[in-house]
C-alpha cells in the first residue's frame, strides 16, 4: 500500500510583504495621534506636566484592564516558552513532506507511524481526550478539522490536473498516489503524542480512500423525497444491488439499492431529512474493488509555535507604567500646591 506522509510546521509570521511591520507602524501612529490628542486637551486644563501624567495613567489603566482579561481568560496572546514567552510563529498544520515511509525523519523530528492505526499510543480523537500540549478546549477531536483540510489539500495536489501543482507536489512524494481528484475521503483518524521541534506535541494519521457515491434516482419526477429509513450503517459492507435506503415520495415508500460494492464510510443525512434528485445520501469506500486505486495513508504533525506578544509582559509593563504615572501625578500636584501663591 502506498503511504502519503504529511507533516506540519509553523505558518510564517510575515508573508514577506511587510504586513507585520505595517501593523506595528499603524499601531504606533494610532497611539501617538489618540494619546496626543487627549494630552493636548488635558494639558490646556491641568498644565503640560500634570496633563502628561494623567493621560499616561489613563492609558496604562486601559492596558492593565485589557492584559488582565487576556491573562485570566486566555483570549489574548500568551507566552508558551515560559513566563517571558518568545517571539515566533503560530502553531499550524502545514504539509512539508511525503513518501513511502513508516518512519518519518525531518528537521522537526523523527516519528514512527508504522504502528498505525491500532499500535501502542494511538487514540481515536474525542472531545474528552487530550494529548501533550492539547488542553482546555483543544481536545483531539477539535484538532481533526484543523488537520483534515491540510491533509486532503496535499493529497489533491499530488493528483491535480492544474499545470504545475502536481509537479510541485511530486518533489515531496516518493512512490505513486493514484487517487482521483475530488473522489477520496479521509477516514480512520488516529492521534499520538510525539516530540515535534523539541516540544511535546501530537501527530495524526488518517487514511485517504477512493470513494463512490450512492445517488438517488430522478425520484419519479418529484422535486424532493424524505428519508424514511436507512437500511445501512457506517462500516457496513454492501454489494451492488443491496437495499440501502427507504424513501418516502408523495406518500409512497420506495426502496433504493446500492449502485456499487464497497464499505459505507459516511451518511451525510439523517432519517427524516429531505433530499433532492441525484443527491448523494451515502459515501462509500470502493478500495479493494476492481479498478479502484489504492488507499493512501496520510500523516500530520502539529508543530507548536510561540506567541508574538505575551500577555503577562503586557500586564507587568502596564502595572509598572500606571503606578509610575500615578506617583508622577501625586508629586506634580503637590509641587503645584507648594508653588501656588497663597491668598490672604
Amino acid at each position: 500500500m502506498n503511504e502519503l506522509l504529511l507533516l506540519a510546521t509553523e505558518a510564517p509570521a510575515d508573508n514577506g510583504d511587510g504586513t507585520f511591520l505595517k501593523g506595528i507602524l499603524i499601531t504606533i501612529a494610532f497611539i501617538v495621534v489618540f494619546v496626543g490628542s487627549v494630552w493636548l486637551l488635558t494639558s490646556m486644563i491641568l498644565g503640560a506636566k500634570l496633563g502628561y501624567f494623567v493621560t499616561g495613567s489613563c492609558l496604562f489603566a486601559v492596558m492593565v484592564l485589557l492584559s488582565g482579561i487576556w491573562v485570566v481568560t486566555s483570549l489574548g496572546p500568551k507566552g508558551e516558552q515560559g513566563f517571558w514567552g518568545d517571539l515566533g510563529n503560530d502553531t499550524a498544520w502545514t504539509a512539508v513532506a511525503a513518501g513511502d515511509l513508516s518512519n518519518i525523519s525531518t528537521e522537526w523530528g523523527s516519528w514512527d507511524v508504522g504502528s498505525y492505526p491500532d499500535g501502542e499510543g494511538w487514540v481515536e480523537p474525542a472531545d474528552d481526550v487530550y494529548l501533550a500540549d492539547l488542553e482546555g478546549a483543544d481536545s483531539t477531536a477539535s484538532q481533526v478539522p484543523n488537520a483534515r483540510p491540510i491533509m486532503e489539500s496535499f493529497v489533491g495536489e499530488t493528483v491535480s490536473d492544474i499545470p504545475g501543482i502536481k509537479e510541485d507536489a511530486a518533489e515531496r512524494v516518493e512512490g505513486e498516489v493514484n487517487l482521483e481528484s475530488g473522489n477520496f475521503e479521509t477516514v480512520e483518524f488516529r492521534m499520538k503524542e510525539a516530540e515535534v521541534d523539541g516540544k511535546e506535541s501530537v501527530i495524526a494519521v488518517a487514511r485517504a480512500v477512493p470513494t463512490g457515491e450512492l445517488l438517488t434516482d430522478d425520484l419519479g419526477g418529484a422535486k424532493e423525497a424524505t428519508i424514511a429509513k436507512f437500511l445501512i450503517e457506517p462500516d457496513d459492507e454492501v454489494e451492488e444491488g443491496d437495499p440501502v435506503i427507504e424513501l418516502e415520495i408523495d406518500g409512497e415508500t420506495t426502496e433504493l439499492t446500492a449502485t456499487q460494492a464497497g464499505r459505507i464510510i459516511d451518511l451525510p443525512f439523517e432519517e427524516g431529512d429531505s433530499i433532492q434528485p441525484e443527491v448523494a445520501f451515502a459515501i462509500i469506500d470502493i478500495s479493494g474493488q476492481e479498478g479502484a486505486p489504492e488507499p493512501v495513508e496520510v500523516a500530520a504533525a502539529r508543530v507548536r509555535g510561540s506567541e508574538r506578544v505575551p500577555s503577562l509582559i503586557y500586564l507587568a509593563v502596564s502595572l509598572v507604567g500606571m503606578i509610575g504615572h500615578l506617583v508622577g501625578v501625586s508629586k506634580t500636584e503637590r509641587a503645584a500646591r507648594i508653588t501656588q501663591p497663597q491668598i490672604a
